[in-house]
C-alpha cells in the first residue's frame, strides 16, 4: 500500500537534511526521483506527471505546500503524514538571509549555484513565479526580479529587516526573495490543520532527534512496530543516524554572538 509523507514546512529549519536521511537510509523513496522539493501539488496539471508508485513511503519535501492553499487542496488526504520542522525563529531568518545572498551573488560571486536541470515536467522557481502572471506582465516581472534580486545582494541583515517590514506595512505583502516571509509558523500550521487531523500532522525540531526516545517518538506514527521489534528498531534507528551525529545539522550558534546587538538599541515609537 503506497503511503505518502510530506515535509511541508519550514524553510530553514532542516528540512533538506531531515529528507536526505530519510532516503538515504531507505526509510522513504522521493516520489519525484533525486528530488526533494518537486512542486508536483502547486501545478494543476499535477495529474499528468505519471508519478512513481510504491509498497513505503513516498516522500515529498516541497516546503512551501504548508504556506499554500491551492497545494494543499490537491494533496492527497488517505494514508499522509504531514512533517512540519520548526527551528528558533531568529536561526531560522539569519539562515534564510544567508541562502538569500549566496542565491542572489552576482554570477561571478556565486558560491552555490541553483538547480539547473529540471525533469521536463517540473517547474523551476522562476517558472512557478511566471505562471502566477499574465503573460503581458512578464516583462515587467523580469525587472522586478531582478531589481529585487540586486537589493538582496546589496543588503545588510538589520536593513534587509527594516525593508521587508516596511514593504509589508505599505504593500500589504512581503517582497520576492523575503526572509521574514517564511517564519510565519502559524500560517503554515493552520492551514494544515484545516485539511488534515491532528494525528496526521507531526512537529519536530530536527536537532532534538538526536536523542534515542525523541527520535523513536518522532518515528512511531510512521512506522508502527510490535513490542518483539521495538528494541530492535531502536538499535537501527540509533546506526543509522549516527552520520547526523557527527555532522551536526544545526552548530549551536551559526552567526556572531553580536550579530543582532542592534536589537538591544531598537525603539518602538507610540502613536
Amino acid at each position: 500500500m503506497q503511503k505518502n509523507l510530506f515535509i511541508s514546512g519550514f524553510a530553514k529549519c532542516g528540512t533538506s537534511s531531515l529528507a536526505e536521511w530519510f532516503v538515504r537510509n531507505e526509510l522513504a523513496e522521493y516520489l519525484v526521483e533525486g528530488f526533494k522539493e518537486p512542486g508536483v501539488y502547486e501545478r494543476s496539471d499535477f495529474g499528468s506527471f505519471g508519478l512513481r508508485t510504491s509498497n513505503g513511503w513516498l516522500l515529498d519535501a516541497t516546503v512551501s505546500y504548508s504556506v499554500n492553499p491551492a497545494a494543499l487542496a490537491r494533496m492527497p488526504e488517505q494514508h499522509t503524514k504531514i512533517v512540519l520542522c520548526f527551528r528558533n525563529p531568529w536561526e531560522r531568518l539569519f539562515s534564510h538571509f544567508r541562502m538569500r545572498k549566496l542565491e542572489t551573488a552576482p554570477p561571478g560571486l556565486k558560491t552555490v549555484n541553483p538547480v539547473d536541470h529540471y525533469p521536463t515536467q517540473i517547474l523551476t522557481h522562476a517558472e512557478r513565479n511566471q505562471q502566477s502572471y499574465p503573460k503581458k506582465k512578464l516583462p515587467f516581472l523580469q525587472k522586478y526580479l531582478h531589481r529585487e534580486a540586486e537589493r538582496m545582494w546589496n543588503s545588510d541583515f538589520p536593513g534587509r529587516i527594516a525593508y521587508e517590514l516596511a514593504f509589508y506595512f505599505s504593500h500589504g505583502g512581503f517582497p520576492f526573495h523575503s526572509i521574514l516571509s517564511e517564519g510565519r509558523y502559524f500560517r503554515g500550521v493552520k492551514n494544515v490543520l484545516e485539511k488534515y487531523n491532528a494525528e496526521d500532522v507531526i512537529p519536530v525540531c530536527v536537532p532534538l532527534l538526536e536523542d534515542d526516545a525523541l527520535r523513536a517518538a518522532f518515528l512511531n506514527p510512521l512506522w508502527e512496530w510490535n513490542a518483539k521489534r521495538r528494541k530492535s528498531r531502536a538499535k537501527m534507528f540509533s546506526r543509522v543516524w549516527t552520520s547526523v551525529k557527527k555532522n551536526p545539522i544545526f552548530p549551536r550558534r551559526n552567526f556572531p554572538p553580536r550579530a543582532l546587538s542592534w536589537l538591544s538599541t531598537c525603539k518602538i515609537s507610540k502613536p
